[in-house]
This record gives structure tokens, C-alpha cells and sequence, in this order.
């Protein structure tokens, strides 16, 4: 038999999402293709030898994945990944999976009901949910390269120094908890601390000491020191690639008690745990007390968490999943006739009716964010289908923002 050709459907390539998408085919024993959905800025590719598609018109869509066996949709709540599942619902002759790339937890950031019955499979990165059936949980994990890179930077770095602690990742208000200030101020006070972010836009965070825009590794892990993890319990994404990585180089890290993080660090070693102030500056207390033990530990930690993480194996359990559904009969309901906007938009956010759709829009509202067009906004989804400005619904609540 030939071997089958996978279309990865994504929105861009950049970001985490790039990263997600190149480390799992880098890993995979299957042929893979990506579609990006538009010209991806700063793409997450340039270690590897991707074929790369990049839609110029929405009319070529059907044409493309003809070649294809099995699509891989990396969904999210953004407004061309609903555009792209609902037009390949339209068109017979390829199996879809669904790997969800955020948990569906933060109620302005839903999982679809319909993905069920659009798709022949849902793959979560979060926790489990019993709307889907058959779902098994699949998380991103870091390229060994990646961590051998990060490992020789770390190896020059001085043993002497004092304990430290760093946080890694977004400053949004869709994934950080709002205690991230007071635990930040916390840490600036009384140990060394500084935050690594790609965000351009720091609101809250301006008086911390704060590298922006940098990924290079040799950069981020130039030294030792204890990662403080403080994200909202309903956090958009799901994966935390960053987090596994940091494990499986040996760095210590503090978590708050979230069910997507308690499940990703089981079993997995240098970890603690704080909800409050208070066992935070415990955490902190125990591990400075121990700090020359922990740096000493360093490698053996590592080593210990790579074993452990790539034990669970999860782009071989991807690619077992994509040739089972390659295998059997498509179970999808196909709907022929075209979505339009409004249609699009109450897939993405999971409302039936309108007046479902005007309460959602307007919790939107309450955020602050409704006309920022971007993180899965009513703005982003205007910005993508202008005609939305007409809807009614759309614009009496875009008009109050």
C-alpha cells in the first residue's frame, strides 16, 4: 500500500502553533503536508524541510486537499480554522481528525458540539470531554535537537549563583491567573526574577524586568533557575509545550493546580505545587534551601523526566490514530450547502440560535476585548468576513464596545 499522505490544516505557522506542528511532523512516520491558511509571519519551520502550501484564494481550498488522504485540522477558535471545517464538511472523499489545539475550558474559547459530526475523530491536547467519543488526549512534546541545544547552552552556565526564577510564556489575560502581579511582585522583592514573552504588549507587567520577542534558547535557558507557571485554571491553550521542555531539561518548576498541568506533570520529578501567596513563598523558601543540591541534580533530573515523557509517546499514538481513521469508513455527516458568516460564527462559538449568539457577543462586550481583533474576538472574525459589520447582532454589540 502507498503510504498516506496527511494534510496539516492550520491557520499560520508561526508561533506556538508552528512549533507544535513541526515537532510532531519531524517525529512522524507518515507523509505530511501543511496548508496555511494565510502567509505566516516569522513561521516556526526554519529547522525543517516542510512542504509548505499557503492558500491565496479561499476557491483553490477544494482543489488542494483532493491530493490528500487524511486532513489534520489543528482547531481553534479563530476564524478561518471554522471557515476551512466547514468548507471541507462540504467536499466528499478525504478522513478529517480534529486535533484541538485549545481546551475549550475559557467560555469565550468553546469547543464546537458539531465537531463530532463534522469529523471522523476529535483529538484534545487538554483534558478529557465527554462530548467527544473515542477522544484520546494528545500533547506536544519537545524535540530531542531542541533539548540538546538548550542542554549545552545551560552547561556553561555558572553553578555558584544564587537561586532564581523566571516565567516563561504570555501575559495574556486568556492565559495567565490575575495573582501573576502579586506573585510576580513577590518574587522581585525577594529573589532574583525576570519574565521571558513574546507579547510586544506588557499592560500589567511594565515594572518587571521583561525580555520580549526572544526564542533563541541560548538566550532563554542561559542559566539555572525555577520556572513560576501561574495560569488561569481555564487557560486557553493546552499543550504547554514549554513547560515539558523545561521538565525534560531538569529545571524545577512551580505550578498552580490546574487539571491540564497536574496531568502533564505525573510522575515527572522537580515539581511543586502553589495556589496562594503563601505556599508560593514556601515553594520559593523550600527551594532555595536546597538550590546546590538542585543545580547538582540537574542532569539526573533531566534525564529522568525525558524518560518518563517520552514514554508516553504521543506522536506515535498520533500516527497509530490518523491510519486507524485512514482504515475505516467515514462516519462524518456531510452538509452540502455553504455556511455563511453568522453560520460560521455560531460553530466557532458554539451558540444555536441568535439570541444565544447576542448574550455570547455580549459577554464578549464585558471583557473589553470585543473590538481587538485578535484571540478569537467578534473584531477577528469581522476582520475575516467584513460583511459581518451588517449583521445586526454583530453590530449593536461592536457599536457598544
Amino acid at each position: 500500500m502507498d503510504p498516506i499522505k496527511i494534510l496539516n490544516v492550520t491557520t499560520h505557522l508561526g508561533g506556538g502553533l508552528g512549533t507544535v506542528i513541526s515537532t510532531y511532523i519531524a517525529q512522524s512516520e507518515l507523509e505530511h503536508s501543511v496548508l496555511e491558511l494565510e502567509k505566516s509571519v516569522n513561521p516556526c519551520t526554519d529547522q525543517f524541510k516542510l512542504k509548505v502550501i499557503t492558500l491565496k484564494d479561499k476557491k483553490d481550498l477544494e482543489n488542494i486537499i483532493k491530493c490528500y488522504d487524511v486532513l489534520l485540522v489543528h482547531y481553534y477558535c479563530h476564524p478561518l480554522t471554522a471557515w476551512a471545517l466547514m468548507e471541507i464538511n462540504r467536499f466528499s472523499g478525504n478522513k478529517v481528525v480534529v486535533w484541538c489545539h485549545n481546551n475549550g475550558k475559557d467560555s469565550l474559547h468553546p469547543l464546537p458540539d458539531n465537531l463530532n459530526k463534522i469529523t471522523d475523530l476529535v483529538i484534545l491536547s487538554g483534558c478529557k470531554d465527554a462530548r467527544f467519543n473515542e477522544c484520546e488526549i494528545i500533547r506536544p512534546s519537545a524535540l530531542m535537537t531542541f533539548l540538546n541545544e538548550a542542554a549545552n547552552c545551560l552547561s556553561k552556565a555558572d553553578k555558584n549563583k544564587s537561586p532564581s526564577f523566571r516565567y516563561i510564556g504570555s501575559l495574556d489575560k486568556s492565559k495567565i491567573h490575575d495573582c501573576a502581579v502579586e506573585w510576580f511582585s513577590y518574587l522581585s522583592e525577594n529573589w532574583r526574577f525576570d519574565i521571558a514573552t513574546l507579547d510586544l504588549d506588557h499592560h500589567n507587567f511594565s515594572k518587571f524586568k521583561v525580555l520580549t520577542g526572544e526564542t533563541k534558547r541560548s538566550s532563554l535557558y542561559e542559566r539555572y533557575f525555577c520556572l513560576v507557571y501561574p495560569l488561569k485554571e481555564n487557560h486557553y491553550g493546552c499543550g504547554e509545550l514549554g513547560l515539558q521542555e523545561l521538565l525534560m531539561l531538569g529545571y524545577p518548576v512551580i505550578i498552580r493546580r490546574n487539571s491540564v498541568e497536574i496531568e502533564i506533570v505525573e510522575e515527572l520529578a522537580g515539581v511543586y505545587f502553589a495556589d496562594s501567596l503563601d505556599e508560593l513563598s514556601l515553594a520559593c523558601s523550600e527551594i532555595a534551601g536546597k538550590w546546590n543540591s538542585l543545580v547538582e541534580n540537574w542532569e539526573a533530573r533531566s534525564e529522568y523526566n525525558i524518560k518518563k515523557i517520552n514514554l508516553r509517546k504521543p506522536y506515535h499514538n498520533l500516527d497509530l490514530q490518523l491510519l486507524n481513521i485512514y482504515k475505516r469508513e467515514s462516519l462524518r455527516k456531510r452538509n452540502v450547502q455553504k455556511a455563511d458568516s453568522l453560520d460560521l460564527v455560531k460553530f466557532a462559538y458554539n451558540q444555536k440560535t441568535d439570541e444565544d449568539l447576542k448574550t455570547f457577543l455580549f459577554l464578549w462586550n464585558k471583557t473589553g476585548f470585543a473590538k481587538i481583533p485578535n484571540k478569537s474576538s467578534p473584531a477577528q472574525f469581522v476582520k475575516y468576513f467584513p460583511d459581518l459589520k451588517d449583521v445586526p447582532i454583530f453590530n449593536e454589540v461592536l457599536q457598544q464596545s
